[in-house]
């Protein structure tokens, strides 16, 4: 029997409980899982539908649109892309609020999120 991981980890997938699933997720969750994993969440999870995200992104600053609308039409168009357009007038960490912000608005995509986040935190802390 093949035993289901997590997605782009070599971790056994575990059901989360629902107070995991539904926690909320934040700029500190993504600042520790980056200090505990050694990686950047965005390299690491594909799951991010990135046509959705520049969408929100656009609504979120009108005047970066020029530079979100082109990180939407490059060939390999990813969630991560988005970073770049933080480098000049914005936080760096006010990509991962907005993220994190995104994610908050969907059930689903929190509860992936909060899978890798939880898990793969769980696995490199023991």
């Amino acid at each position: 029997m093949e035993v289901e991981t997590i997605n782009g980890f070599d971790i056994p997938k575990r059901e989360l409980t629902e107070e995991e699933a539904s926690r909320e997720v934040t700029l500190e969750r993504f600042q520790e899982w980056h200090h505990e994993v050694g990686e950047d969440f965005t390299d690491q999870f594909s799951n991010i539908n990135e046509k959705i995200l520049g969408g929100y992104l656009l609504a979120k600053y009108p005047h970066k649109a020029k530079e979100i609308l082109f990180e939407l039409n490059t060939k390999y168009a990813e969630a991560q892309n988005f970073q770049g357009i933080y480098e000049d007038d914005l936080d760096g960490d006010k990509f991962y609020t907005d993220l994190a912000e995104f994610i908050n608005l969907t059930e689903s995509l929190k509860k992936r999120v909060n899978q890798v986040l939880i898990q793969v935190m769980e696995h490199y802390t023991r």
